[in-house]
C-alpha cells in the first residue's frame, strides 16, 4: 500500500469484518469499501525511512542501510455516504 504507486485496487481480510477493498483515486486519496467507519472520511500520516529498492541480507543490512526520512498521508473516504 505504502511501498510504491498505487493504480490498482488492493483487498485487505479485515481480522473480525468484511474483506476491504482499498482503491487508490489520486495520490493520496483512497477509497475503502465497504466504509466500515462512522466518520465519513479518515486521514492517515505516517512517518518512515526511503531506502532502495534492493533485497537486503538480513534485517540488519536493511537498517543499517542509507534513508532518508519521509511522511506518507492519505485520505480515506467513502463513495457512498452512510446513512
Amino acid at each position: 500500500f505504502c511501498c510504491s504507486e498505487a493504480s490498482e485496487a488492493d483487498t485487505v481480510q479485515a481480522p473480525t469484518g468484511p474483506l476491504l477493498t482499498l482503491t487508490p483515486q489520486g495520490s493520496e486519496r483512497v477509497e475503502l469499501t465497504p466504509w466500515p467507519l462512522l466518520v465519513p472520511q479518515l486521514h492517515v500520516e505516517v512517518e518512515g525511512h526511503l531506502v532502495a529498492a534492493q533485497s537486503y541480507a538480513s534485517r540488519e543490512k536493511l537498517a543499517a542501510s542509507s534513508a532518508q526520512s519521509a511522511r506518507l498521508r492519505w485520505e480515506l473516504y467513502s463513495r457512498v455516504a452512510r446513512s
